[in-house]
């Protein structure tokens, strides 16, 4: 309502992508990543200024996760889909398991929270 033509959606995105180009020149080697879930900013435009997209925080549900990602893989490279294996803490080797790795596989895989709790086994298990 406060905005009918969209004139200020533009102009914010025209800043938002200036801010980025300043960034980038200033930075080169600053890994930047937008984000789908609370950012909504995962569109064409933006693939043009950041290296790659977080898809949700929701990251506990290895299934959820494979849903999102091999979704988003349709329409995007799936270098440019992040999600994370999370590792609660106390919660010992629950989320060291297959099944949490291949779900984060249709994207870039990494490791969120507290790893150092996963047993010798567990570890060389992600490791390989």
């Amino acid at each position: 309502a406060l905005d009918p033509t969209g004139k200020l959606a533009i102009r914010y995105v025209n800043g938002l992508w200036r801010v980025m180009d300043d960034l980038r020149r200033e930075y080169p080697d600053l890994y930047i990543e937008c984000c789908q879930g609370g950012g909504t900013k995962i569109e064409w435009g933006m693939t043009v200024q950041t290296h790659g997209a977080w898809l949700s925080d929701h990251t506990a549900d290895a299934d959820v996760c494979r849903f999102m990602q091999t979704g988003a893989a349709r329409f995007w490279p799936a270098h440019f889909l992040n999600s994370a294996v999370r590792a609660h803490r106390r919660t010992g080797d629950s989320a060291a398991t297959l099944h949490h790795i291949l779900s984060r596989m249709s994207g870039t895989l990494s490791f969120n929270g507290d790893i150092a709790q996963w047993s010798d086994s567990a570890t060389q298990q992600m490791r390989n």
